[in-house]
C-alpha cells in the first residue's frame, strides 16, 4: 500500500532514524508548548486555557512530504489535547487554514476564539528535517515561544522516550500522574511503522473511497511491522466506519472489522478515546442496548473531553435514544471543539431536524454553506430538512446539488423521494431508474431503494428490497428503522412487513 520510493529518497535505516526523530520532536514540542503555557499564566497571571495548532507547512524540497507536515500538525493536536484544563481545537477547523496560509496567527486565534496558536514548518536537507515552531499569544500577537529541533541519526531510536519522560519531569506539578504519562507516551518504537501510521491518516483524511482503501493499507502493514502499535488499531476502525458513514461499504460488513480493530487497539491500550469512540459506534449500530454504547461514548470524552468526533457521534446516539436536548449538547460541544467543521455544524442541523426546530435546521445548513457553498452533506440535510417543512421543491434542488458535487447514492435517493412528495412521479421513477443502474456499479443501500419504492406505490419490489437490506443494516439499527422511520409508514400495517 504505497512504494516508500516514492516518498523518499532516503535509504531505509536513515528514513526510519528520521521517521523517529519527528515523532520524537513532537513530543518535545508538545511539552515545551505546555511548559510555555504554564510559564506566561504563572509569571504574567494571564491563564492561557485554548490552542489551535495550525498546519505545518513543508518546505523541504520533496512534495511528498506532506504527510509529514500534516502529520506533525495532527500528532500535536493529539498529544495537547489531553493537557487537563487546556482546550485545543480539533483537526477539521485547524487544517482550514491550509487553503487559507495568508491568514495572520490573530486572525486564526479570534475566528477560532483560542489564546493562542502554533505555527511550524519543516525543511532542511535529505538527510535531516528540521521543525522550526513558533507559539504565539492571539490577543496580542506577543511570541511566547519557539524552537527548531533537528533530528540526530546517532541516537534517534531512543530520543522519543527521553524526552518525553523529561516533559513529564517538567510538568510533575501540573498534571497528574495519569495525564503526564499520556502526554509522553511513546506508542511506538518502529519508526517505520510510525512512518506508515503517518500516511494512513494523511489518506484518511481525504474521505474519499480510493483514500479509503489506501489508509487500510498502510494502517495494516504499520501494525505488521508493530503488532502492539495501538493507534494503528484505532485508525483502522475509524477507516471502516467511515467507510459505512460514506456510503463505500455496506456497514454490516464494514462496522464488525471496526469493533474488531477497536477490541485490538484497547486491549493494547485502554486509554484510547479514539478507539472507545469506534466500538461506540459499533454498539450503537449494532445493538439493542443504546445505554451500553452511551456509556462507551463517555467513557471516551472522560478519557480525552478535546475529541470532537466522540461528542458527535455521541449526539447521534442521544437522538436514538429520544434525548434531543442532551443531543443538542454533546453537537455543542463538538462544534466548540471544531468551530469550522462542516460536518459538526450540518450535525448540527440534522440534529435540531430530528428535534422537530425546523427552523433552527435550516439556518444551521445554511451557516454550513456560507463558509462552503459546495459542501454536499450540507446540501443532504438542508434537504432533509426542508422535506419536513413540506417544501419539497425547494427539497429536490438541494438533493440534486448533494448528488451532483458528492455522489453519494443517499443524496439521489432523497431527490426521488423529494420530487414524489412535489407530485413530480415521472421525475422520480427516472431517478430510481438511475440508482439501480448506479448499484451495478458500486454499492447502494437496498434500504434507500426500498423506501423509494414505497414513496412510488412499488411495493412488491419494496418488500424484496427490505429483504435485502437485512443483510446490509446492522441490526440494531434495522430494528429501529422498521419501528420509526416515517417513510414505511405507507406499509408498515402489512401482514409482509418485516419483523
Amino acid at each position: 500500500s504505497g512504494d516508500p520510493s516514492l516518498i523518499t529518497l532516503r535509504p531505509r535505516k536513515e528514513l526510519r532514524r528520521i521517521v523517529i526523530g519527528i515523532a520524537a520532536a513532537i513530543a518535545v514540542i508538545a511539552g515545551m508548548i505546555a511548559v510555555g503555557l504554564l510559564a506566561t499564566e504563572k509569571e504574567e497571571g494571564r491563564q492561557i486555557g485554548s490552542l489551535a495548532v495550525l498546519p505545518f507547512t513543508n518546505d523541504t524540497a520533496d512534495p511528498a512530504n506532506e504527510y509529514l507536515s500534516d502529520g506533525i500538525t495532527e500528532s500535536l493536536i493529539d498529544n495537547l489535547s489531553h493537557i487537563p484544563d487546556l482546550a485545543v481545537v480539533s483537526r477539521a477547523s485547524v487544517f482550514r487554514y491550509k487553503q487559507n496560509a495568508a491568514a495572520s496567527p490573530g486572525d486564526a486565534a479570534r475566528e477560532l476564539n483560542v489564546q493562542a496558536v502554533l505555527t511550524g514548518r519543516i525543511y532542511g536537507p535529505k538527510d535531516a528535517l528540521i521543525i522550526s515552531t513558533e507559539l504565539i499569544d492571539g490577543r496580542d500577537n506577543r511570541h511566547l515561544w519557539g524552537e527548531q529541533f533537528r533530528t540526530r541519526l546517532e541516537d534517534l531510536s531512543t530520543a522519543q522516550a527521553t524526552i518525553s519522560r523529561k516533559i513529564a519531569d517538567q510538568l510533575r506539578l501540573e498534571l497528574s500522574g495519569p495525564a503526564r504519562a499520556i502526554v509522553a507516551k511513546q506508542h511506538t518504537e518502529s519508526g517505520e511503522a510510525y512512518r506508515l501510521y503517518l500516511h494512513g491518516r494523511y489518506e484518511l483524511n481525504k474521505r474519499t473511497g480510493d483514500a479509503f482503501e489506501r489508509a487500510i493499507g498502510y494502517f495494516r502493514d504499520a501494525v505488521a511491522r508493530d503488532p502492539n502499535y495501538a493507534l494503528a488499531h484505532a485508525g483502522l476502525a475509524d477507516c471502516y466506519i467511515l467507510q459505512s458513514i460514506y456510503n463505500e461499504a455496506p456497514p454490516s460488513r464494514a462496522l464488525p472489522l471496526a469493533r474488531e480493530a477497536a477490541r485490538r487497539a484497547l486491549a493494547i491500550d485502554e486509554s484510547l478515546a479514539e478507539a472507545h469512540t469506534s466500538l461506540a459506534y459499533f454498539e450503537m449500530n449494532f445493538g439493542s442496548d443504546l445505554e451500553a454504547a452511551s456509556r462507551e461514548f463517555q467513557r471516551a470524552i472522560e478519557l480525552n473531553p478535546s475529541y470532537a468526533t466522540a461528542h458527535q457521534w455521541y449526539s447521534r446516539c442521544l437522538v436514538e435514544m429520544q434525548r434531543f436536548d442532551d443531543a443538542v449538547h454533546e453537537i455543542r460541544s463538538a462544534e466548540a471543539l471544531d468551530p469550522l467543521s462542516l460536518v459538526i455544524i450540518a450535525e448540527l442541523g440534522g440534529v435540531y431536524a430530528d428535534a422537530g426546530r425546523l427552523d433552527e435546521a435550516v439556518a444551521e445548513c445554511k451557516r454550513a454553506l456560507a463558509l462552503e457553498p459546495n459542501f454536499a452533506f450540507g446540501h443532504y440535510v438542508l434537504a432533509g430538512a426542508y422535506l419536513k417543512q413540506n417544501r419539497p421543491n425547494d427539497a429536490v434542488i438541494e438533493a440534486e446539488t448533494a448528488y451532483r458535487l458528492g455522489g453519494d447514492p443517499r443524496s439521489l435517493v432523497r431527490t426521488g423521494i423529494a420530487q414524489v412528495a412535489a407530485n413530480r412521479p415521472d421525475e422520480a421513477r427516472q431517478t430510481l431508474a438511475a440508482l439501480e443502474a448506479l448499484s451495478k456499479k458500486r454499492f447502494v443501500s437496498s434500504y434507500g431503494l426500498a423506501t423509494l419504492m414505497i414513496a412510488l406505490g412499488r411495493n412488491d419490489e419494496a418488500f424484496a428490497r427490505l429483504e435485502q437490506a437485512r443483510a446490509e443494516i446492522p441490526p440494531g439499527q434495522y430494528q429501529r428503522l422498521l419501528k420509526s422511520d416515517q417513510l414505511l409508514g405507507a406499509v408498515r400495517g402489512e401482514g409482509r412487513f418485516p419483523r
